[in-house]
C-alpha cells in the first residue's frame, strides 16, 4: 500500500514503560487502521508520544535518553 508510513516498531529502549522492547516474527504489521488497547498504565500514551518524535524529528524530553527503531515500508 502507497500510503504507509510505518511497517512496525523494531526496538524500544528506555522509553517510558518500554525498557526494552523488541519486535518479534509473530506480531503483524502496521495496516492502514490499527487499533491499540489496553489498561491504564501499559504504554498507549507512551506510544503515541513515540510516534510523535517520528512526526517531529525530536525527542519528547522527558525520555531523551531514551532510543527506539522503525521499519518503513520497502526498507
Amino acid at each position: 500500500m502507497a500510503d504507509e508510513i510505518i511497517k512496525n516498531i523494531k526496538s524500544i529502549k528506555g522509553f517510558g514503560i518500554f525498557t526494552d522492547y523488541a519486535h518479534y516474527a509473530g506480531l503483524p504489521d502496521f495496516a492502514r487502521y490499527n487499533l491499540i488497547y489496553g489498561w491504564n498504565g501499559t504504554g498507549k500514551t507512551t506510544l503515541t508520544r513515540l510516534l510523535r518524535c517520528f512526526e517531529k524529528e525530536e525527542m519528547y524530553a522527558d525520555f531523551a535518553t531514551g532510543t527506539f527503531s522503525l521499519e518503513r515500508p520497502g526498507a
